[in-house]
């Protein structure tokens, strides 16, 4: 009989049906008894997924497994989304615990990994749940940026504001009863006959409630005069619907004495990014493993030469022509085989389908959920014009109906909202990967960079022949070294060994730490 420990966890938003403790208990214990698995502790969180920095996880389950892990086979979760929604972290914990002799399995997506293939669907399983949060984080952004647009500040309010709502029910800045200091703190600093300490202790005297740093800081907020940081940054702004305190001459004269008293007449700009170090900031040294710096010196004939070396008392050195044209050479390397690519998107489309299919059923019962509330919201109305129900009562119902209705047309716009096509920016991701060297030649030092980001999270070190990276992303290791793998299985003919994610080094690759 096979030994497991289950695992149940909400975060504040999924408290609904399908997704509460009680109901991921039930099913998880239903699903051990129908197999004959013996049931050994159950653990029930109430926390956020996006990483494992969770109090049950740490404190309680993993001391648990820790001092009984010869006697535990199985970790059991209803969803792979109820084990993580981060797909680094899901994957790295998976491996832990198969060093432990624990398999981690969800009940409702189980997942074979004794058949290679069952890889990709594992990668969509825990996948899924991350790019979910990131579009949801996107529609947020979007809304932010479209308020910003709109004249509206999004953020926490400086000194002297206080966000409320307006006859519209969106939140605005309204002047509180520290505005007036404010208002006098920019007049007193303009005049330049008073230091910002002088100016600063002047107003707490007469009851403002700012500390010194908070002063500081508020005095180049762009708000108080009209003014709200449009999305390009600082570069651009949008005249905001709210009351200013100063006007914008008041306040442009205040920042010209502050950057005066600070010894400077201009704003320290951005460090540029030279052509010549695309790499700079994605390499690391192969012998103290801080992040390389770049430079150039002339030499002898007047030439400048361009260097990655490091400054933390090692002798790395290497002329960036040289580790530029290795990189360009290292990203030809990757190889997307024409199967592979082709079975990874036959097997997303079939997981795709699904999901859509699922996502259609839940949209057409929140409908019906609304409709029904609209239609009990308009009987309640006939029937106090009737007589038959008190105002009081009335208003209670009223209010009662509209909360559950505004809750459920937010969760209907995210199921809306989240239907994406999925599978074009896959077919999009996998052309790229085929014509890695090419694209990175093509881009500018900028768009190199991003390049190398988001392939290389954990950045390369060289060591003047070859690269070498600590995690390279899941993705594109799969999909570049997976029909390896599949062909070594079909010859040797034998079962998994090691770590079913370890990544297949290629030629000039190899991880930074063991696997």
């Amino acid at each position: 009989m096979k030994k497991a420990i289950l695992y149940c966890r909400v975060s504040t938003e999924e408290q609904v049906h399908g997704y509460s403790l009680p109901n991921q208990e039930d099913y998880l214990r239903a699903y051990c008894s129908s197999r004959d698995i013996e049931i050994r502790a159950l653990y029930k969180e109430d926390h956020s997924a996006k990483s494992f920095d969770r109090p049950v996880f740490q404190g309680e389950l993993l001391p648990y497994v820790k001092s009984n892990r010869h006697s535990i086979d199985l970790m059991l979760v209803v969803r792979w989304d109820r084990f993580s929604r981060d797909i680094t972290d899901a994957l790295t914990w998976i491996r832990r615990f198969k060093s432990w002799g624990i398999k981690v399995d969800a009940t409702e997506e189980p997942v074979d990994l004794s058949i290679p293939q069952n890889k990709y669907m594992l990668a969509f399983y825990l996948t899924h749940p991350e790019v979910e949060n990131d579009i949801r984080a996107a529609n947020t952004r979007e809304g932010m940026t479209r308020a910003v647009r709109e004249g509206r500040w999004v953020s926490r309010p400086s000194i002297g504001y206080t966000m409320e709502r307006d006859s519209s029910g969106r939140s605005t800045l309204v002047p509180n009863d520290q505005a007036p200091f404010v208002k006098e703190s920019f007049r007193l600093v303009a005049t330049g006959e008073m230091t910002f300490a002088e100016v600063h202790r002047h107003l707490v005297q007469r009851g403002f409630k700012a500390k010194r740093n908070q002063f500081y800081r508020m005095l180049d907020w762009y708000p108080y005069c009209g003014l709200i940081p449009g999305t390009d940054g600082e570069s651009s702004h949008v005249r905001g619907i709210h009351e200013p305190l100063v006007s914008e001459e008041l306040f442009y004269r205040v920042q010209e004495i502050r950057q005066e008293r600070r010894g400077r007449k201009d704003v320290p700009k951005k460090l540029k990014m030279r052509t010549e170090f695309p790499l700079r900031g994605h390499l690391n040294c192969p012998e103290c493993g801080q992040l390389l710096t770049a430079s150039s010196s002339r030499g002898r004939s007047g030439k400048r030469y361009g260097y990655y070396h490091c400054h933390h008392g090692c002798k790395v050195r290497h002329k960036s022509e040289h580790v530029n044209a290795k990189v360009v050479d290292y990203l030809a390397s990757f190889n997307v085989k024409p199967e592979v690519a082709e079975l990874y998107l036959a097997i997303m489309k079939d997981v795709f389908e699904e999901r859509e299919g699922e996502r259609a059923k839940q949209a057409t019962l929140l409908d019906r959920e609304i409709v029904a509330l609209e239609e009990k919201s308009t009987k309640a109305a006939d029937k106090l014009v009737e007589g038959e129900l008190d105002a009081q009562a009335y208003g209670r119902l009223s209010q009662s109906y509209e909360r559950r209705r505004a809750s459920l047309v937010v969760r209907r716009g995210d199921i809306g909202t989240n239907s994406t096509n999925y599978l074009r920016y896959m077919q999009s991701g996998l052309s790229l990967l085929t014509n890695l060297a090419v694209v990175y030649t093509g881009s500018d030092v900028a768009g190199r960079q991003r390049i190398l980001g988001s392939i290389f999270p954990e950045r390369l070190a060289f060591d003047g022949q070859r690269f070498r990276t600590g995690r390279p992303n899941v993705f594109v290791d799969l999909i570049c070294n997976g029909q390896k793998e599949i062909n070594e299985r079909k010859k040797k003919r034998a079962a998994i060994s090691g770590s079913p994610f370890s990544m297949v080094a290629r030629t000039g690759f190899e991880p930074v730490l063991p696997a």
